[in-house]
């Protein structure tokens, strides 16, 4: 998992949907050098051929998003948005 965030960090454009596992070491190390963070407010579900699934996941989630696209469009995601760059 460490090589995949690193990447993604490095590459420095797009979204991660990860569990929120504050108590990590990639947590510490790799994902707060991204641009912003949002602890979503309450469990993800996701649709299946446009329906709802009542089924949620099993762990709190948060957004990481590294470039302009992501920092704008995880605005509007309803949660805790911390921007890492002011930090």
């Amino acid at each position: 998992m460490n090589l995949w965030l690193e990447k993604f960090i490095e590459h420095g454009n797009g979204i991660m949907l990860l569990f929120s596992r504050t108590d990590t070491r990639w947590f510490h190390e790799i994902v707060c050098k991204a641009d912003v963070i949002v602890f979503k407010k309450g469990r993800i579900a996701f649709e299946k051929n446009g329906l709802k699934n009542n089924n949620k996941a099993i762990a709190a989630n948060i957004f990481v998003g590294c470039g302009e696209k992501a920092i704008n469009a995880l605005k509007n995601i309803d949660g805790l948005y911390i921007d890492l760059r002011k930090i």
